[in-house]
């Protein structure tokens, strides 16, 4: 438990790193969260928001609701800007809507003047296409932290989801991207040079359902010979310096 809560951490030191590289793109999440903003504060436009996804062709079940972001709970960002996007028919529907000046007092009224300019404006649904890819990144960054602070996560599971997240961050190839790139696997590997890293190899390999596939890629690395030297280490150092058995080469073959 304390093992994958820490790593846990670790995923949050991540993201910190991740949102701290001030990479141009985030630009692109400033109108977003505006915009969010005012809806969550005037609850009688989200009433007519709620009224125009009902008369929407095609509508069945409930009218979902627009969702703020908390500031000290990243994760909640992603689900938050996820809804948005699914709102855009609805908010064009709404900016036609005279109904939307009937509550409110002249300050409010400017306000949705303003929304009404931001929504009708492209370069505001550019910035959303823009945050499209803000959202590819956060999504597996929070299932990462949600698979790493559940009470049943292994660690063999901490070091795929950790690979996961190298992975695709290694495949960023946009120059807006560049930035968050070097940001996120600098980070990992820092994250990753910390760790014992024996542990969390032997815990992948000796899962019998992955053994040494997710390595396959390092032949060199994860030979045989190299595979029992890292078990034979572990081995005696969780067993005070006691050598294994003299059938702890054979054996491990086998099982590989």
């Amino acid at each position: 438990m304390s093992h994958t809560y820490s790593k846990y951490w670790q995923v949050n030191l991540v993201v910190h790193n991740y949102v701290g590289c001030k990479a141009p793109l985030f630009e692109c999440t400033k109108q977003p969260d505006e915009l969010i903003k005012l809806l969550r504060s005037q609850p009688y436009l989200l009433g007519i928001l709620r009224d125009i996804q009902e008369g929407m062709p095609g509508f069945h079940g409930t009218a979902k609701i627009v969702i703020r972001g908390v500031a000290t709970r990243w994760t909640s960002q992603y689900p938050a800007y996820c809804c948005l996007l699914k709102f855009q028919g609805a908010l064009h529907i709404l900016t036609n809507d005279l109904c939307i000046y009937l509550s409110g007092n002249e300050e409010s009224h400017t306000k949705i003047r303003s929304m009404i300019t931001t929504i009708q404006n492209g370069l505001f649904w550019h910035s959303l296409t823009q945050y499209a890819v803000v959202k590819q990144h956060l999504e597996p960054l929070a299932i990462a932290a949600n698979t790493t602070q559940s009470n049943t996560c292994h660690l063999n599971q901490v070091v795929i989801t950790f690979g996961r997240l190298f992975q695709l961050f290694s495949q960023l190839d946009s120059s807006d991207e560049e930035i968050i790139k070097i940001a996120v696997l600098r980070s990992l590997q820092m994250r990753w040079d910390k760790a014992d890293q024996d542990v969390f190899l032997a815990a992948v390999i000796l899962n019998p359902f992955l053994k040494c596939c997710p390595f396959r890629a390092l032949p060199l690395l994860f030979a045989s010979a190299a595979v029992h030297t890292l078990l034979e280490r572990l081995w005696i150092c969780f067993y005070s310096n006691t050598e294994p058995p003299a059938t702890f080469y054979n054996e491990v073959s086998q099982y590989l």
